[in-house]
């Protein structure tokens, strides 16, 4: 192929457990990019299902050494993403970063939508990606390849990325006191010499307990702004009433989609 970055799909499939050929979801897809180089190397970026069903990524690999790569005698589809030839290292390397920045994040794999948010899965690392590169996905899919077909790809993830962002600012209540470490104990306030209430009671072990005694303390705490009991639901589509189908005939793990 000539120099370019590509997407390029495979058939989804879900990992059978005793050990025979994995279970073909449908007919949906997934996608990853590969960036085929002038000297004839080639650079991927890709998702997955990873550790404690969170979105893994892979990049800085080849092709042929990827979790992607062709089978003998295997053909996919593949499209050249519209950037010109002699313009691809600056948004390859932006859309590396996004990638890697969506691995790092720690953001939930879901193949069926939760309480109304669409499918994250590793389609949704490439849509992240044609996002920051510019890259309408319209312009972007194979020949006969429709958004349908690839669970997660409306999705670039970047709400996720900022509830993570927000998520790791967020300063960590101790003991009342906003900030600090788990090892830090609040200042007590000054006592005045000349106020008998004011003995000290540096000593006294009940100081950090309730009026009930049972020393459990009854410092304030800052709500947990992810803690979301609601039950909201929605109405499948067809299509995605069919990938539910599907993947309830594997008890194996999900594969990549």
């Amino acid at each position: 192929m000539e120099p370019g970055i590509y997407l390029e799909t495979k058939p989804a499939k879900a990992s059978n457990p005793i050990g025979e050929e994995d279970f073909k979801l449908g007919d949906f897809k997934h996608a990853y990019l590969v960036y085929r180089k002038p000297d004839g190397t080639s650079e991927v970026i890709r998702g997955g299902l990873g550790e404690n069903g969170k979105i893994s990524v892979e990049t800085r690999e080849s092709l042929e050494n990827s979790k992607d790569a062709l089978k003998s005698g295997e053909e996919r589809k593949s499209q050249p993403l519209p950037i010109p030839p002699g313009k691809l290292e600056e948004p390859w390397s932006k859309m590396r970063e996004k990638a890697e920045e969506i691995g790092k994040a720690g953001i939930d794999y879901r193949t069926v939508p939760n309480i109304g948010d669409p499918d994250q899965t590793s389609n949704s690392v490439v849509r992240a990606a044609l996002d920051v590169a510019g890259v309408p996905l319209e312009k972007a899919l194979p020949d006969g390849v429709t958004p349908d077909k690839l669970p997660g790809i409306r999705d670039n993830l970047a709400e996720k990325i900022e509830e993570t962002r927000r998520e790791r600012e967020r300063p960590n209540p101790i003991e009342g006191e906003i900030g600090g470490t788990g090892d830090q104990k609040p200042t007590p306030p000054p006592t005045d010499p000349s106020d008998p209430s004011g003995d000290d009671t540096s000593d006294d072990d009940t100081s950090d307990k309730d009026s009930s005694g049972d020393g459990q303390n009854q410092s304030a705490r800052l709500p947990d702004p992810g803690d979301d009991t609601g039950n909201e639901t929605k109405d499948f589509t067809p299509e995605q009433k069919k990938l539910m189908d599907d993947f309830g005939k594997s008890d194996g793990p999900l594969d990549d989609i």
